[in-house]
Formats: C-alpha cells, structure tokens, sequence
C-alpha cells in the first residue's frame, strides 16, 4: 500500500505512524493514505505531518457502526471522557455491565479501532459528537461531571463537562466552578474564567452566594476592561438598596465603587456597612471589614488617621492618592511604595495596591519614577492579554508624563488607554483618557485638536462620576486658556458643588479653587481670586507642595509681591521635574518683573520659559508669552521694545537670518524667534519686511546699527 505514494526517503520513518493510527487495520490504512496523499503532494516540506481527513474519519465511524450498538456507545463515552477515561467510569457513565467491557474493548482494539480506552486521533470524538442528539451529548457530559468529582479528578476537568451539561443547581457544582475560575486566573484566561463564574450563577440558588458571584464577576472583568465590569454592577447594587448585603460584600461592593467612580453609591454602601458595625447581632462581621479596610488604608496613607466611622471608611475606599492635592508623598512613603512595586506580583487581588503604589510614586518630586513603573506593569499586563489592567497603567503614565513635559508621550499612553475602551459603557469610563488628552492638547497650543476631544458625547452617567469631575476641570481648563474665561468659571465652580455635594470637597487631587483663583485673575477680580487662593491654601495638608502654595499666594498681589513669592516658587520648581508648572510659573514671574519695570530681567526670565516650551512642544506658553508681553505694555502708552528686542530687531533689519543673529548674539534661534514674534505683535507687523516701518528701529539701523 505505502507504494501508492511518490518515492521519498521519510516514508520508512512514517510506517511506524500509519500502524498507529491504523491499528494494522488495512482498510484503515488505506483510507489514511488516501487522506494523506493528495495532502502530501501539496505540503512536501520537511516535517510533514500526517493527512486525517474524511477518508480516515468516516472509515472509523463506519467500524464502529459495524461492531454493533454497544461498540459505538463505548466509543462515544470514550469521546466525552477523552484522556480520562477508564473501564470503570466508562461501565459506570454508559451503565455496561463492567464484566463485559474488557472482552469488547479487546476487540475493538484488534479492529484498529482503539487503543486502550481511547480512540486512536482526536477527531473521531469531533465526528462522534456530530452523529450524536444535543440532549443526549449534554446528559452524557453531566454525568462525566459528577463520577469525574467522585473521583477526585483536577477541578479544571470537571468544570470542562459542567459547562456543556444542562444546569442543575448543585452546591458542589459551584464550588467546582468558582474554583476552575481561579485556576484559570493563575493562567490569564480571564475570558473563560469568566464564562466559569457567569455558569457559576445560574447553578446558584443561594441569593447571597449570586451577589458575591457578581461582585467577584465585576473585580475579574477589570482584567478586561472597566466597561466590562460595570455591567456586573447592577444585582448588587440593586440587592445594597434593598439591605440584602452582608458586611463582607458592602466592603467588596464599596471598594469596586470607588474604583468605578461612583462616589454617591460608595457613600451608600460605608454608610451601611456602618449601620451593621452598630446593630449587636452583626456587628462582629461588619467590624472584621471595617478593621480590613482601614488597615489596607494604612499600607501607604502615612497621616491618614484610620477612624472606624463613615468618614473613615469612605476615607479608605478612596485611594489615598486620590486625596487632598497638590499632596506630596514624603520620602518614606514613596520608599514604601517602591518596596511594594518591586516586591508584589500583579493579579486580581493586588491590583489596587499596585496602582495606589504607582499614583503614590506619581504624586512625589519624581514622576518620572512613575512613567518607570506604569510601563513596566502596563507591559506585563499587556503580555499576560489583561488589557483592562493595561488602560488603567497607560492612564497613570499619562498623567506622569503630563507632569514631566512629556506631552507627547503622554498623548500616546492616553490614547493607548482609550483604544482598550470598547463596549456598551465604554463612554463612561473614555472620560479619564479624554480628560488627559485635553489637558495635553491644550498645553501644546493644539487647541482644534483639544476642541475635538471634548466634542465627545459625554454619557449622562458622567455628571454623576467621579469621572465627571476631572473631565469638567480639564474643560476649565481649557476654557482658561483659549480665553473664555467666565465659561472656565462655571466648569470649575461646577466641579466644586459635586465635590461638596459627595462630601469630598478638599480631599480628592481636584484643587477647584486654586483653577477658580487662576480664572478670576483673568478676568480681572483680584478680590475674589485672593479669597478663594487663601481657601485653597487653608485645604492643603502640611505635606502639600510649597511651590504650588508660593504660586497661589500670589495670586491678586502687587506687582513686587508677586515676584518675590514667584521667585521662591521658580527657584523650587527649577530643581524639581514639574516641567508644567516652572514653565508657567517662569511666565507669571516675567510679567510680574515687567511690570516692576525690570526689563531685562522680565527678558531673561521669559527667554527661559520660552526655550523650555521649546524644549518640551508647549505651544500653549509659547503663545502666553506672546500674548501676555504685549498686554502688558500700558494702555494709551506706544509699544516699547526691551534691549534683547531691540538688538535682534536691527540686526534682522539688516538682513540677517535667524541663525546669523543667534550666532553674533550667542543666543538660541528659538530665542530669536521669539523677540522677533513679541516685536511683530507689539507693532502689528506682519513680517521682518516690516520692521522698517518702526521709527525706533530705522533710526538705530541709520545710525550704524545695535
């Protein structure tokens, strides 16, 4: 038979296979040559595999048939138990007297059909199952599962045959369930661990056990996204306002919703769980969570005091990180919190910890330790396919970056959050990456692209969340720095009433007042801009940034204070990597200096604004500077131009490139530029060609230069 195939050196190496497969069997093999010919012919490349297609399949099924009713009954038991079968189980699951079965599988096995207790290829179960009714298959599953966990076999094999078995509320079945779930968490195969658990609820007749199901649901689907996991939300939640939840589920539920960003029902669930802590019959329980709480609290919250009330408890579902800001970690928190980064596998249940590690290091005076670390845990979580995980490591990274003057790398961590959105409320949490990205297009001076961004449509659950807040101040600001400066006012007085109304005024990193103190300034009401600087200063813990309070304290100042606390500001800022706030701080100390009259002090301070926004693509400081110095020359009084500006100006007046005046002036070109662009707006000039209609600057030039 095997000269049926075209010569070839391998086939003395494959004889060995067909007697395999084959059993000895001619017509076996004959139909396993016929498969593999035309097969062969096409795949001649070294290593070929054996050809099982239909020829084979059908020669298998058609033994069977022939050997009798009992035969092709053993052979289907055989294709629901595969590698697990025996002849015991096999007697028991198809109800065989077991005497009978050794002389009948001795048989089958001379036919070629078997080998041992198993068919000879895996594809024979495929067509098995094919020949047999849904029903029949799904009974025959069932009872695999139950003598398989008779038998003490692995949890995964059973939970495989209870998901294609009829569902039958069993205590045991649930227990299998869960338990296959959590191995296949330890194996990043959340997609079928969740099918497990999502099983797990319909064989669950216990109502308590289905809430914890759905809450265990929810914190697993994050591995896949938080849109996912939000839908699990509902029977919960629903259960909560009935007053169904014992204290370990509040716990669990208030946690999840904090990390939802659905503060109202946060609050609901602390507050009950804090109603159970005072009822005599619960209260043991609902203490144990209470204690879990606030110890995990107290991992990282070095002066957060633990207080088992409402407020406390609220306090511990809201990551630490997330409270009163600008909040600067001190050194031996952070230390802590790269201990925990460096020490902590990333799973279900550390996930919080890492993340509350991450935004610790990304509030200190080294975001870029932050960048380190979200990358590093966004690329496992990306290798392990958690690209829930991923978003939520790509978001802290942006906001890291944002701070460095990273922009752009900040817009690529941003919109690889939001490319991992996808689903039914992925609107909702698309809230935190765009947020990001507004605040990063506004600060390159892309202000379309900004626009763009916020023509999303927002879902009406976001004035509700968390979510909403940020995404209000980021439109604020926005607002603030396209020059619509009462809208700016309403967003960031709108962020305060929902912060007040959660009762989060002052703790969460959303400093409405200081943004509201900024706005009023440019509108021009000092009055209230210093009131409501004072206030936010007052909120700030003693660990909260000084440049930062230096910055709002001069805000509504005379012109000499400002600078003075400016100056302090800068002076920390310099040696610090808040990249965003020296450059905007610089700028608010050369208008100041300028308006004091020190000219060329306002120059050198505003040229080094100028080359950071360079540096750093910060378009939105370039254009400040621009506009801000020509604003600042007194009304009614002809536009002035400083010495820096007056040199550059002549000696562009002669004729000289960019690059010729940075080289006679050892200066940068983009330093250049920018005397140039303030000289044009001064006089409102459209190029160089212009220049000459300034009679300041054709007198010097006459009179034989700078």
């Amino acid at each position: 038979m095997m000269a049926d195939l075209p010569e070839d050196d391998r086939i003395a190496e494959l004889v060995a296979d067909y007697h395999s497969l084959s059993g000895g069997n001619p017509l076996m093999l004959r139909a396993l040559l016929e498969d593999a010919k035309d097969v062969w012919v096409r795949e001649p490349a070294c290593g070929e595999q054996l050809a099982v297609g239909p020829a084979y399949l059908e020669a298998v099924v058609a033994g069977l048939y022939r050997s009798g009713p009992r035969a092709l009954l053993l052979a289907r038991g055989m294709a629901i138990f595969g590698a697990w079968a025996t002849p015991e189980l096999l007697a028991e699951l198809l109800d065989i007297p077991s005497g009978t079965l050794p002389g009948l599988l001795q048989a089958l096995e001379e036919a070629g059909l078997l080998v041992g207790c198993e068919l000879r290829h895996h594809c024979v179960a495929s067509m098995l199952f094919a020949d047999m009714a849904p029903e029949e298959r799904a009974a025959l599953h069932r009872r695999a599962a139950e003598l398989l966990h008779a038998a003490a076999a692995p949890t995964a094999v059973v939970a495989e045959h209870l998901l294609a078995s009829p569902d039958e509320k069993s205590p045991w079945e649930v227990a299998v369930l869960q338990e296959a779930a959590t191995e296949l968490l330890r194996e990043d195969r959340p997609e079928e661990a969740i099918r497990y658990l999502e099983r797990t609820l319909a064989v669950c007749s216990d109502e308590q056990q289905r809430i914890g199901i759905r809450i265990r649901l929810a914190a697993v689907a994050r591995r896949l996204g938080l849109q996912v996991a939000h839908r699990h939300l509902e029977l919960p939640l629903a259960a909560m306002r009935a007053g169904q939840l014992s204290a370990g589920h509040l716990a669990s539920l208030g946690r999840l919703l904090g990390v939802f960003g659905q503060i109202g029902e946060m609050r609901e669930a602390m507050s009950r769980l804090h109603a159970l802590a005072a009822n005599r019959e619960r209260e043991g329980e609902a203490e144990a969570q209470i204690e879990m709480l606030l110890a995990a609290d107290g991992q990282l919250s070095s002066g957060i005091a633990a207080s088992p009330t409402v407020e406390g408890m609220r306090r511990a579902v809201v990551p630490w990180t997330a409270m009163a800001g600008p909040r600067v970690p001190s050194a031996d928190v952070v230390a802590a919190a790269e201990e925990v980064l460096r020490l902590t596998r990333l799973s279900d249940t550390t996930l919080d910890t890492l993340i509350n590690a991450v935004k610790t290091v990304a509030l200190s005076d080294r975001p870029s330790r932050a960048v380190y670390w979200a990358r590093m845990l966004g690329r496992e979580a990306e290798g392990r396919r958690a690209f829930g995980w991923l978003s939520l490591f790509a978001s802290i990274e942006a906001a890291a970056a944002l701070r460095l003057g990273r922009l752009a790398e900040a817009e690529a961590a941003a919109l690889r959050c939001l490319d991992r959105l996808r689903g039914p409320d992925a609107d909702l949490f698309a809230a935190a990456p765009i947020s990001l990205l507004v605040r990063v297009y506004t600060l390159m001076g892309s202000y379309e692209d900004a626009a763009r961004s916020l023509s999303w449509q927002a879902p009406k659950e976001l004035g509700g969340n968390l979510l909403g807040a940020f995404y209000r101040r980021a439109q604020g600001h926005y607002y603030l720095a396209t020059g619509r400066h009462h809208a700016a006012v309403g967003e960031f007085l709108a962020v305060g009433r929902q912060l007040t109304r959660w009762g989060l005024d002052g703790e969460l990193a959303l400093p409405w007042r200081g943004d509201l103190a900024e706005a009023l300034t440019a509108l021009g009401d000092r009055k209230q801009a210093e009131r409501y600087a004072a206030q936010q200063i007052d909120m700030m813990p003693d660990s909260g940034s000084l440049a930062h309070q230096l910055r709002l304290q001069a805000l509504g100042r005379t012109p000499r204070r400002r600078a003075m606390l400016l100056t302090q500001a800068a002076e920390l800022l310099a040696v610090s990597e808040d990249v965003v706030d020296y450059g905007q701080t610089l700028v608010d100390l050369g208008l100041a200096q300028r308006a004091l009259g020190e000219d060329e002090q306002a120059e050198a301070t505003l040229e080094r604004a100028w080359q950071l926004a360079a540096e750093h693509d910060m378009g939105h400081l370039r254009r400040l500077i621009e506009d801000r110095t020509v604003a600042s020359d007194e009304p009614g009084r002809q536009a002035r131009l400083s010495d820096s500006e007056r040199r550059v100006a002549v000696l562009a007046l002669e004729g000289q490139t960019n690059r010729e005046i940075a080289a006679a002036l050892f200066v940068t070109v983009s330093t250049v530029e920018q005397h140039l662009t303030r000289v044009y707006r001064k006089f409102g000039l459209q190029g160089r060609h212009d220049l000459v209609r300034v009679p300041e600057l054709a007198r010097v030039a006459a009179a034989g230069g700078a």
